[in-house]
C-alpha cells in the first residue's frame, strides 16, 4: 500500500509538470482546442486526487486583460489635464500573433482601435465620417488624443478560447475597468458619460453599413451598448451637400465667366460720324497684289479674313467695281468694334489686386517699366544669337504665364486629389478589404472619386481629351480659334440673355388658365389639365431655367442641324408645324419668340466637318469639365462645412487664431482699398473734364430715345496746350478765278472760333479784314466784303483758328486769273492700318464713347496715361502706390503678431481664461485702426484742382499726344468713283454727294440709327449691274488707255514696281484715310489672287447676291501694274455711290 501511494504520488507530480510546461510552451491557434482537450483528459484522470485544476469554462469567466505599465498614469493626464474629450487607443497583444484581432473579430473595422469619449461632444466625432480629421483642416482634432496599449490576458492565452462575442465582451469589460484587476476594481473609473466605442460592419441588405457602438456599465454593472446614429442636423447638413451637388451639375455653364462669351462683354460697335467732309480712302482689287511690292504686303487684306465689314465687302463685290481698278472712297461713317475691357465707366478702375496681378502677369504689362524694358525687348539668346529670329524674353514669360495660369485653373483638382491619395485611398481600401471578407460590397460613398478614383479609366480619358482641347487651342490660329468659338458663343449667349423670370411668369400664367377660362369649374379640369401642363409645359420650362440642360440640347440641336441632310430636315420643318396650334393654345411664343439656330447652307462641307467636330468635342469637355467641377466644389464645401464646425466646437481655442485672421483681412482690405479709392476719384475727375469737353455734342446724342440711338464715338483734341494741332479741319479749298470787282467770304464755323484773319496779296484797296467773335454760339456766320481794283497774279487765304473747328469753308465769288489756293492741317489724326488681315484706325486725339443707354466711357490706355501727369494732385504710377500699401500692411502685421505673442505667453503663464485672451486680442488688434483714424487725420483722397493751368495744360497735353488703335467694325462710305490720278482738291466736293442716309435703291433708310441693324446697302439686280459695268467699261476704254500707254512708252514700257511713278496725291498729312505712306495711291489691296478668295460662296453664302461677285471670278484684261491702269483726270468720270 505504501508502495502504491508513493508511486502515485509521482505520477502526479509527472502530470502537473507536463501541464505546466505544456501551458509555458508557444502554441499555434489551430492546436489550441487538442491541447484544451488533452488537459482536460490529463486533468479527469486525477480526479480522485485533491488538486483542484481550472477548467476552460472556468478560463473564459475569469479571462481579463491587464495593459503595460504606466498606461493608466498616461491615461489620466490626458483626461484630467489635457481635457480629452477622445481618447483613440491602439491595442496591441504581445504574445499573440499580428493577426490575431482581426480573425477573432471579423465583424468589427480595425479591431485594434478602440474610442474612449468622456462626453457628447466627443460622441458627435463619431458620426462623421472618419477623414474628419484633414477634411476640417485639423480644427475638429482639438481635445483628441492617441495612445498605445500592450495588453496582456490572463489566464495567459484566454482570448484564443473564445468565441468573437465573448472576445468583445472581454475586451469592453476591460477598457470599462481602465484594464485593472476585476477581483480588485470591479466597476472602474469611467462617469455616466464616458463610453468605450468600437466600429462595426452591419450587413445592409448585402451592403457594408459602418456604426459605431458604445458601452458602458449599467446600475447593476451589466455592459449595456447602443449604436451611434446620425444627428438630424448632421443629416440634413449632409442632404444639403446632396443639393449642392444636383445644382452643380444643373446650373455649371454659370459658372463660365460672361466676360467670356456676352456680347455686351465681348465687343461693341461704335460710330464715329466724321463731321467735316468725308474722309478718303483708295482701294483696289487686285488679283496680282505683288505688282505693289514688297512693302505693301501689310496692306493686303482677304475678303474671307474680313470679320464684318459686310458694307465694305458690299461695294467691292459690286459688278460696278472693276479689277485691277484704283477707285477713290469718300467715307462718312465708321464703325468702330471695342472691346467692353478698353473701356471705363466713372465708376471702375483696373487697380484691384486681381486686376494688376493679371495684367502685370499674365498679360505681361510689366514689361513696360523702365527697368524690365530693355531686357523684355531682347531675344533669348543675347549677344550669343547667331542672327536667327529667336523670341524674345517677354514672348517667353507670356508663354510661362500662361502655363502658370493653365496650373492655377488646374489647382482646385490638383488639391482634390491630393487630399485622396493622402488620406481617402487607404480609408476606402480597408473598408473594400473588411467589407469583401464578410462578402458584402461597399455602398456608393456619395463622391465618384471615391467611388472611380481619380486614375479610373473615365478620369484619364477625361484628362486626354482636355489636353488635347488645350494643345489645339494653343496651336491654332486666331481666325480658327474665331470659328472654334462661333457656335460654342452663339449657344451661350441665348442661354444668357434668356429671362427665367419670363419662363417662371409664362408658367405661372398656364398655371392658373383654368380658372382664368372656367371659373370655380376649374378646380374640376385641374388635375387633368396639371398633368397635360406637365408633359407639355415642364420639359420647355427646364430647359430655359436650367443652364446645363439649355446649353446641351442648343449643341445637340445644332448637331443635328449640321449632320441631317436636307430632306430630313424638310420633314422636321413639317412635323413642327404641325404643333403650331398647340403652341398657340400654350402662348409658347412668349417664350421661344427670337430663337435662332445655325443656318446650314451657310456653310462648305469642310465647315460643316469643322463644326461637328467642335460640337463633339464641346459637348464632351463640358460634361467631362461638369463632372470635374460637381467633385471639386463638393469636396471644398465639405472642407468648409467641417473647418466651420471644428471652430465652433472648439470656439474658446480657435477665435484667437481665427480673430487675428480675421483682423488680417479687415486690414488687408482697408489698406488696399485706399489705393483703389484713390485711383477711383482721380478717374472720376477725369471723366468729367474729358465729356465737359464734348458736352454739347453728347447732349444732343443723349436725348434721343434708346430704341433711336446708336453707340458713339466722339474725338476729343486738346485746345489749351502747345502740342495742339495747327489745323484741325479736314479740308479748305479756296477756288479763284479770272478778275473781279467784288469778292466775298463767308466762313461757317461749327464751334466758336476766336480769331480768324484773312490776308490777300495784290493791288487791293483794303488789305487786311479781322474778325473777333465776341458771342458765343454753336454756329456763326461771318461774310466779309472786299472790294478789289485792277486785275491779281495770285490771291492767298490764311485761316488761323484758336479752338477745334470741324468745317469751316470759303467761297470767293467772281473770276480771277490764278486758280486755287488751298490750306490744309499739319498733323494727321488719324489712319487706317491693316493688322492680321483686319483693318484698324488709329487715332490721334482721344475717343469717347457713349453708349445707347447713354453710359460714357472712357479708353483705360488713356487712364494709364494720366495717372502721372506733371501734376502735383496725380496719384502717380500705380506700382508706387501698392508698394506702399504692401509696406504699411506688413507694418499692421508685424504689430499684430506681436500681440498675439504676448498675449498667448501671458495666457498661459498666469492661467488666464480663454474668453479674457480673446478680449485682450481684439482689443491690441483694433489699435492700428485707432491711430490711423482717431490720432491721426486723414487726408483722404486728394483733390484735384480743375482750374489750374497746370493742370489743364498738362491734361491737354496728354491728350494731343494720345494714340490708340480701335479694330474697325465696318466703313460706311457715302460714294466713290474710279481714281483720275491727280489730287482729289481739284475736283469739287459738291461731286461727292453724301449718300449715308439712303440705301442701295436709293431710298431713304433709318436704320443706321440702329447698331444692331445691318446697314448693308441693297445691291441692284445681276441683269443691271452687268449692263451698267459694260457701260462703264465703253465709257472708260480707249480715253483711258491711250493717255496710260504714252505715259508708259514715254517710261520705255516698263511696268514694273520700280520703274512706275505715280502722280502724287497731294500731302499726305491731311485727315485723309490712308495705311502707309510707302505707296501713298493706293491704302488697301483687296487679294483675290487664289481660287480660294474667288470663290462665288465666299460672299453669296453671307447672304449677297450672285451678281456682285461676277466680277471675282473673271481675269483682268491685263495683268500690268496698277498704276499703268490708272485713268488720268477725265471731268466727265461717273460717280459711283454706294
Amino acid at each position: 500500500m505504501v508502495q502504491f501511494g508513493a508511486t502515485r504520488r509521482v505520477s502526479l507530480l509527472l502530470t502537473v509538470l507536463a501541464l505546466f510546461l505544456k501551458s509555458t510552451a508557444p502554441q499555434s491557434p489551430g492546436s489550441t482546442a487538442n491541447n484544451n482537450n488533452n488537459n482536460s483528459s490529463s486533468i479527469g484522470s486525477g480526479s480522485n486526487s485533491s488538486l483542484q485544476v481550472t477548467t476552460p469554462r472556468d478560463r473564459k469567466s475569469q479571462c481579463w486583460l491587464s495593459a503595460h505599465k504606466g498606461f493608466r498614469d498616461e491615461l489620466s493626464v490626458l483626461l484630467n489635464v489635457r481635457k480629452a474629450k477622445l481618447v483613440e487607443v491602439t491595442v496591441h497583444l504581445p504574445g499573440h500573433p499580428a493577426e490575431q484581432l482581426i480573425e477573432a473579430l471579423p465583424h468589427v473595422y480595425r479591431p485594434h482601435l478602440w474610442i474612449r469619449s468622456t462626453s457628447r461632444q466627443g460622441r458627435s466625432l463619431l458620426m462623421l465620417d472618419e477623414t474628419y480629421d484633414p477634411m476640417s483642416l485639423t480644427t475638429l482634432t482639438i481635445g483628441v488624443e492617441e495612445i498605445t496599449a500592450n495588453l496582456t490576458d490572463h489566464p495567459v492565452r484566454c482570448l484564443r478560447e473564445m468565441t468573437e462575442e465573448e472576445t468583445l465582451k472581454v475586451i469592453r469589460a476591460s477598457f470599462l475597468r481602465d484594464f485593472s484587476d476585476p477581483n480588485k476594481n470591479p466597476t472602474g473609473s469611467l462617469s455616466q458619460d464616458e463610453h468605450i466605442c468600437s466600429k462595426h460592419i452591419v450587413n445592409d441588405g448585402g451592403y457594408a453599413h459602418f456604426v459605431y457602438r458604445c458601452c458602458r456599465f449599467d446600475q447593476d454593472g451589466q455592459i449595456e451598448c447602443q449604436e451611434v446614429t446620425e444627428d438630424n442636423w448632421i443629416r440634413l447638413l449632409l442632404t444639403l451637400i446632396i443639393i449642392i451637388k444636383v445644382l452643380i451639375v444643373l446650373f455649371s455653364p454659370m459658372f463660365i465667366p460672361e466676360r467670356m462669351y456676352r456680347l455686351k462683354y465681348v465687343a461693341a460697335q461704335y460710330f464715329y460720324h466724321v463731321p467735316g467732309p468725308p474722309l478718303t480712302l483708295k482701294v483696289v482689287v487686285s488679283q496680282d497684289p505683288d505688282q505693289f511690292g514688297p512693302d505693301s504686303k501689310h496692306k493686303r487684306v482677304r475678303l474671307e479674313d474680313l470679320k464684318n465689314m459686310e458694307i465694305f465687302k458690299t461695294m467691292v463685290a459690286s459688278s460696278r467695281w472693276l479689277p485691277e481698278k484704283i477707285y477713290e472712297v469718300k467715307v462718312k461713317d465708321v464703325r468702330l468694334s471695342v472691346k467692353a475691357r478698353r473701356l471705363l465707366d466713372k465708376c471702375t478702375v483696373p487697380v484691384s489686386i486681381k486686376s494688376i496681378l493679371y495684367n502685370n502677369l499674365i498679360r505681361c504689362r510689366i514689361r513696360k517699366l523702365d527697368p524690365l524694358k530693355e531686357c523684355c525687348n531682347s531675344n533669348i539668346l543675347g549677344r550669343f544669337n547667331p542672327g536667327i529670329n529667336m523670341i524674345k524674353w517677354h514672348q517667353c514669360m507670356r508663354c510661362f504665364a500662361g502655363i502658370c495660369l493653365m496650373a492655377l485653373i488646374a489647382l482646385p483638382w490638383i488639391l482634390r486629389m491630393y487630399g485622396y491619395f493622402t488620406f481617402e485611398a487607404d480609408m476606402r481600401e480597408r473598408q473594400e478589404n473588411a467589407a469583401s471578407s464578410l462578402g458584402l460590397e461597399v455602398k456608393y460613398p456619395g463622391s465618384i472619386v471615391l467611388y472611380l478614383t481619380p486614375i479610373h479609366g473615365l478620369f484619364i480619358f477625361i484628362y486626354i481629351i482636355f489636353i488635347i482641347d488645350s494643345l489645339v487651342y494653343g496651336v491654332i490660329s486666331k481666325a480658327m480659334k474665331e470659328k472654334f468659338k462661333h457656335v460654342i458663343r452663339d449657344c451661350l449667349r441665348d442661354m444668357r440673355e434668356r429671362s427665367r423670370i419670363a419662363v417662371v411668369a409664362w408658367m405661372t400664367k398656364l398655371l392658373v388658365l383654368p380658372f382664368t377660362l372656367f371659373g370655380v369649374l376649374g378646380f374640376l379640369l385641374f388635375l387633368p389639365y396639371l398633368v397635360i401642363l406637365a408633359v407639355v409645359g415642364l420639359p420647355v420650362a427646364a430647359f430655359y431655367i436650367f443652364p446645363t440642360l439649355n446649353l446641351s440640347v442648343r449643341l445637340l440641336i445644332n448637331l443635328f442641324i449640321f449632320m441631317c441632310p436636307d430632306r430630313v430636315m424638310n420633314r422636321v420643318r413639317n412635323w413642327h408645324g404641325k404643333f403650331s396650334s398647340i403652341r398657340e393654345r400654350f402662348s409658347m411664343q412668349e417664350v421661344t419668340a427670337n430663337e435662332t439656330f445655325v443656318k446650314r447652307h451657310e456653310y462648305t462641307k469642310g465647315g460643316i466637318a469643322l463644326q461637328l467636330a467642335v460640337i463633339i468635342m464641346v459637348l464632351i469637355s463640358f460634361w467631362s469639365l461638369t463632372l470635374l467641377l460637381m467633385e471639386i466644389v463638393s469636396f471644398f464645401v465639405e472642407l468648409l462645412v467641417y473647418t466651420f464646425m471644428g471652430v465652433i466646437v472648439n470656439a474658446g481655442t480657435i477665435l484667437q487664431y481665427v480673430t487675428v485672421l480675421f483682423l488680417l483681412f479687415l486690414y488687408s482690405k482697408n489698406t488696399f482699398s485706399r489705393v483703389t479709392r484713390l485711383y477711383q476719384a482721380y478717374h472720376a475727375v477725369i471723366h468729367g473734364e474729358l465729356l465737359s469737353m464734348k458736352k454739347q455734342e453728347i447732349d444732343e446724342v443723349a436725348k434721343m430715345e434708346a430704341t433711336d440711338q446708336e453707340n458713339t464715338a466722339f474725338i476729343v483734341q486738346g485746345d489749351q496746350a502747345s502740342n495742339k494741332p495747327k489745323g484741325v479741319i479736314p479740308q479748305i479749298k479756296v477756288k479763284v478765278s479770272g478778275s473781279l470787282e467784288r469778292e466775298v467770304v463767308t466762313i461757317k464755323p461749327t464751334v466758336v472760333t476766336s480769331q480768324i484773319k484773312v490776308k490777300v496779296s495784290g493791288s487791293l484797296e483794303q488789305e487786311v479784314v479781322t474778325i473777333k467773335p465776341t458771342a458765343v454760339t454753336p454756329q456763326i456766320k461771318v461774310k466779309i466784303r472786299v472790294k478789289v481794283s485792277g486785275s491779281l497774279e495770285r490771291e492767298v487765304v490764311t485761316i488761323k483758328p484758336t479752338v477745334v473747328t470741324p468745317q469751316i469753308r470759303v467761297k470767293v465769288s467772281g473770276s480771277l486769273e490764278r486758280e486755287v489756293v488751298t490750306i490744309k492741317p499739319t498733323v494727321v489724326t488719324s489712319q487706317i492700318r491693316v493688322k492680321e488681315h483686319q483693318p484698324q484706325w488709329t487715332t490721334r486725339g482721344l475717343l469717347v464713347f457713349l453708349d445707347r443707354y447713354d453710359t460714357p466711357y472712357t479708353p483705360e490706355k488713356f487712364f494709364f496715361e494720366t495717372i502721372d501727369l506733371n501734376y502735383f494732385g496725380c496719384p502717380g504710377p500705380i506700382y508706387t502706390n501698392v508698394l506702399a500699401a504692401i509696406w504699411e500692411f506688413l507694418k499692421i502685421v508685424l504689430f499684430l503678431l506681436f500681440i498675439f505673442i504676448v498675449v498667448m505667453a501671458f495666457g498661459d503663464a498666469y492661467q488666464v481664461s480663454t474668453t479674457n485672451q480673446l478680449l485682450a486680442t481684439v482689443v491690441g488688434g483694433f489699435v492700428p485702426f485707432l491711430f490711423r483714424y482717431i490720432f491721426v487725420s486723414d487726408a483722404g483722397v486728394g483733390g484735384v484742382d480743375t482750374q489750374s493751368i497746370q493742370f489743364i495744360t498738362e491734361f491737354h497735353r496728354a491728350i494731343n499726344n494720345y494714340v490708340q488703335s480701335w479694330a474697325v467694325f465696318d466703313i460706311v462710305p457715302a460714294s466713290y468713283k474710279e481714281w483720275d490720278g491727280k489730287d482729289d482738291e481739284d475736283d469739287d466736293d459738291d461731286a461727292f454727294h453724301d449718300m449715308s442716309h439712303l440705301d442701295g435703291n436709293g431710298n431713304k433708310s433709318n436704320s443706321h440709327d440702329d447698331p444692331n441693324t445691318s446697314t448693308v446697302p441693297l445691291l441692284d439686280s445681276t441683269r443691271r449691274s452687268e449692263r451698267d459695268a459694260e457701260v462703264a467699261r465703253s465709257e472708260t476704254g480707249d480715253e483711258a488707255r491711250s493717255p496710260m500707254s504714252a505715259r508708259s512708252s514715254g517710261r520705255g514700257g516698263g511696268s514694273s514696281y520700280h520703274a512706275s511713278t505715280p502722280p502724287l496725291i497731294g500731302d499726305r498729312s491731311s485727315l485723309a484715310i490712308s495705311i502707309d505712306d510707302n505707296y501713298p495711291a493706293v491704302d488697301i489691296i483687296v487679294d483675290v489672287s487664289t481660287s480660294k478668295t474667288r470663290r462665288v460662296n465666299a460672299l453669296v453664302a453671307k447672304g449677297f447676291e450672285k451678281g456682285s461677285m461676277s466680277m471675282l471670278d473673271r481675269s483682268a484684261s491685263t495683268r500690268g501694274s496698277a498704276r499703268e491702269n490708272a485713268p488720268i483726270y477725265n471731268p466727265n468720270d461717273r460717280i459711283i455711290h454706294a
